[in-house]
């Protein structure tokens, strides 16, 4: 079981993101922000990704052990950064874009957590 934050508006119904890590984030980087509509995050990833390519090359033509290890971090950074932070981007967007936090529920998945709030709201007085 997994906790979600679920969200709505007024035209658009209910999002639910998942609390924690981001496993899709972790391993589409970029290509998951693009999907979620996150573009300067993706810009700035692709950016990043190239420049530490390029960073890489020189360190592997110059024999330089610092420039590689930062190089390395680099990277890793890259892969780690998105999947810390992306559901908490996710739910920064929503929230941005009009959505409000209606509740945080214990369910297996998103759709789940939806039909769980939306259950209660109907059944609410």
């Amino acid at each position: 079981m997994k906790t979600f934050r679920v969200y709505e508006h007024e035209f658009y119904g209910y999002e639910a993101v998942k609390q924690g890590f981001s496993w899709p984030a972790l391993f589409f980087g970029f290509i998951w922000a693009m999907v979620k509509k996150f573009w300067k995050v993706s810009v700035i990833l692709f950016l990043s990704f190239i420049l530490i390519n390029f960073l890489s090359t020189i360190a592997r033509e110059s024999h330089s052990i610092l420039l590689s290890l930062l190089t390395m971090v680099g990277y890793l950074a890259l892969w780690l950064i998105p999947g810390w932070q992306g559901n908490l981007w996710r739910e920064h967007q929503l929230e941005s874009s009009g959505y409000r936090l209606i509740k945080t529920v214990v369910a297996t998945n998103p759709i789940q957590a939806v039909i769980q709030v939306s259950d209660e709201e109907l059944h609410q007085p």
